[in-house]
């Protein structure tokens, strides 16, 4: 299902993950890799790890009119930070639905 903005409507974080990482493999074929780390994860992690090209990328999914949890949140900007500090070219702390295309063309342009 699609909302007035044209981007798809998720009902949990999990479905837009997962949906997330299906449209990535698709679009990117072999020049990526993508985990989504939460069985395995502790707080702070982003919720998707990737390999791109040879380039790491880190994204925070959200849904649009997510309400933020402040501890949470600012946990999750501190390890995307650390991850920006480490050379990451690219780590995006609030991915959300209607920012979707926008972030995987973003990805398509690393060389």
């Amino acid at each position: 299902m699609k909302n007035k903005s044209g981007s798809k409507e998720f009902k949990r974080e999990l479905d837009f993950q997962k949906f997330a990482k299906k449209d990535l493999e698709e679009t990117f074929g072999s020049d990526i890799w993508v985990l989504i780390p939460y069985a395995i994860s502790r707080r702070g992690i982003p919720d998707m790890l990737i390999c791109l090209r040879g380039h790491f990328v880190a994204l925070e999914l959200k849904l649009d009119g997510s309400k933020k949890d402040k501890t949470r949140e600012s946990l999750q900007k501190h390890v995307i930070g650390k991850i920006k500090e480490a050379g990451s070219l690219v780590a995006h702390e609030r991915v959300t639905p209607s920012k979707w295309e926008a972030v995987k063309q973003a990805l398509g342009h690393l060389a």
